[in-house]
């Protein structure tokens, strides 16, 4: 059996450091602080000028022509930007295939991103899709690493059935929020094309058989949900009114998230951001 050499990409999403005050929030309201781009809505802390934003990993490049956003830092698809903490984007795979010589070729691999100032929310996945292969990472926070594993296997005997991720060419293990995650894949002898592993948003992929481990029906980047938090505490914090606040802890230190209260909406880290929602009786 060919021993395929041990792949190893690092995933980090890193709390991000910066102090919001209320100078930046001013500015956000100002006229000049571009609020969409094509159907993207930009919420604050998020913004289009360095003027508009607290820390340049949360300025977003906006094209235009194509009317796509892209993370500034990291170069990454933005698909949307919610003020309850969410971010989603676009993230590449890690693909090892064999070649026509029998040997492996590296293939397109997840994207190495270092302090990109976000951590993983527990709406995604880890998912495996390949014969024999066994995907591990680890799962640093400071405060208490871990490590897990998810293991595919094929058989002649045994048929690939759509849908099922359970272990038969295709495997998924919830992702937990708030780290980063350090993700390798190794094999013996698999004897289909290429194997996948990738992080992806809870629901979105639905494994298709043969088909899949063909190619991955050509698909190079999944959906993945990102969480964004402000540094420092609740007690320090720039919450608006009719809001609340909730501390957090993460490897990069303290931080905190603000949120409207119930019975009101809007962008919790404005001043007057949360109003209140109309009632029909």
């Amino acid at each position: 059996m060919e021993l395929l050499r041990e792949k190893y990409v690092w995933v980090c999403f890193l709390l991000l450091s910066f102090a919001a005050t209320s100078s930046v929030t001013t500015r956000q309201t100002r006229t000049h602080c571009k609020t969409t781009c094509g159907n993207l809505t930009l919420e604050f802390p998020f913004g289009t000028s360095p003027r508009c934003v607290p820390d340049e990993r949360f300025l977003v490049i906006c094209k235009e022509r194509e009317g796509k956003a892209f993370l500034n830092t990291t170069k990454q698809e933005v698909l949307s930007i919610s003020s309850d903490g969410e971010l989603q984007v676009l993230v590449d795979i890690l693909r090892v295939c064999k070649n026509n010589t029998g040997g492996v070729d590296e293939g397109r691999e997840t994207d190495r991103i270092e302090d990109a100032g976000f951590t993983f929310s527990d709406k995604n996945q880890v998912t495996l899709v390949g014969c024999n292969v066994d995907a591990s990472w680890d799962y640093f926070t400071g405060v208490g690493d871990s490590s897990d594993s998810c293991v595919t296997h094929c058989s002649s005997s045994q048929p690939i059935h759509d849908d099922s991720c359970s272990g038969n060419g295709c495997c998924k293990y919830p992702v937990t929020s708030g780290g980063a995650y350090g993700l390798w894949v190794e094999t013996t002898g698999f004897f289909n094309p290429c194997i996948y592993a990738f992080i992806v948003k809870a629901g979105y992929f639905f494994f298709s058989g043969e088909q899949d481990l063909e190619n991955l029906r050509n698909v190079t980047r999944f959906p993945v949900i990102l969480d964004w938090t402000m540094e420092g505490t609740c007690q320090t914090s720039s919450c608006g009114l009719n809001t609340y606040c909730t501390n957090h802890t993460s490897r990069r230190g303290p931080s905190y998230s603000c949120k409207c209260l119930k019975g009101f909406e809007g962008n919790p880290y404005f001043p007057y951001g949360c109003n209140g929602i109309p009632s029909f009786t």
